[in-house]
């Protein structure tokens, strides 16, 4: 694949922060139009939105823009996703006050 086809419509800083790589070298890329494969497939992965995970709980995840799309297709901002620490301690907190045993009070 043609790094320059590859990266069209990127700028040098963009390429930059998904390769890992400093801007002069990615210019010498660009200005060659050769990439090592690794490099390539960083950019390739970023094109298509596929989370570079090799891990099968990950497997029909994808970024879109700001969003990460889970298989079924329901995307999820980052700060919903930051924020499922409070969620679980909540559910936890509900499961301790439901095995708790049930206390009635009884006017009279």
């Amino acid at each position: 694949m043609i790094f320059r086809d590859l990266c069209f419509g990127l700028s040098v800083k963009e390429i930059s922060a998904i390769t890992y790589r400093h801007p002069s070298t990615v210019r010498r890329y660009l200005r060659t139009n050769k990439a090592p494969p690794h490099v390539l497939h960083l950019v390739n992965l970023y094109r298509v939105g596929r989370l570079p995970s090799l891990h099968e709980s990950w497997r029909g995840w994808r970024m879109n823009g700001e969003l990460l799309v889970d298989p079924d297709g329901n995307g999820y901002r980052a700060n919903e996703i930051k924020s499922l620490w409070a969620v679980r301690q909540l559910r936890r907190e509900l499961e301790r006050l439901r095995a708790r045993p049930a206390q009635f009070v009884m006017d009279f």
